[in-house]
């Protein structure tokens, strides 16, 4: 279930954070079956913006790392977000996989990045852990102030 942006923005306030306004017909939608979407790409362009890497580190042999991107689907009217994981018993980043799906509402990138995963991590099928991240290991497109603003949102105390 999509929070409404009026619940987005009502969780913002109560957070205390500054994420920006959800605009009129942006809503995240799952990729359930990202296959028999003919416009969502097999994997991301190589254009795709890397929004940032971030860890949970459950105990020393139990952690995830998990890269975030966002890019546009092949027909440039919806932004793409995925998912790769690291996977630490061969040592190498597992492929990409599309979470969620958005229109394009004229959203910048960064404005893009924010909003998806404030919507997509507060929903429990998309989001990649029931515990808030340890650490930025690798900011991109959101910094940690930004990712921050997202943490209030999803995992609020």
């Amino acid at each position: 279930m999509e929070p409404e942006s009026t619940d987005l923005a009502e969780a913002d306030r109560q957070a205390g954070c500054a994420l920006p306004p959800v605009p009129d017909g942006f809503v995240v939608t799952p990729c359930a079956n990202p296959k028999a979407d003919p416009h969502l790409p097999a994997k991301p362009p190589r254009g795709a913006h890397h929004v940032a890497t971030v860890e949970w580190n459950w105990s020393p042999v139990s952690s995830l790392i998990l890269s975030v991107l966002l890019s546009l689907d092949s027909t440039q009217r919806r932004w793409v977000l995925w998912h790769q994981t690291y996977d630490d018993e061969t040592w190498t980043w597992d492929p990409p996989r599309p979470v969620a799906t958005a229109p394009r509402c004229g959203l910048d990138p960064r404005t893009a990045a924010l909003l998806m995963l404030s919507q997509a991590w507060t929903d429990p099928d998309m989001r990649p852990s029931s515990e808030v991240f340890q650490m930025v290991s690798d900011p991109g497109l959101l910094d940690e102030n930004e990712l921050e603003d997202v943490e209030k949102v999803v995992w609020p105390r």
